[in-house]
């Protein structure tokens, strides 16, 4: 951080991104001769991983929301104290 500017390095290149003060907030200056789009796919991200673990990640995802949406520490909790009997889910399954 310089200043008013955040200094982004991407694939070797330097990126400067220069911040304006309104108010007590700060707007992100994007000049139109740098715009720029840092936009990662749920599709991208996926082929990190393997089949398994994409569907046991999206297993935890369906049952937190069963369950209300607890916080990942209390869901945690939930799966690894035995409180859900014959869970599939881990507490890795939680993490991705």
């Amino acid at each position: 951080m310089r200043g008013q500017e955040f200094l982004l390095n991407v694939k070797g290149s330097d990126k400067v991104f220069k911040f304006q003060a309104r108010g007590k907030l700060y707007l992100l200056d994007a000049s139109p001769s740098e715009q720029r789009a840092l936009v990662s796919t749920v599709a991208e991200n996926e082929k990190q991983y393997t089949a398994r673990e994409v569907a046991g990640a999206k297993a935890a995802r369906d049952l937190r929301r069963k369950l209300g949406y607890p916080s990942v520490a209390d869901f945690k909790k939930l799966v690894t104290g035995g409180a859900i009997i014959n869970c599939p889910v881990t507490v890795n399954d939680i993490q991705r």
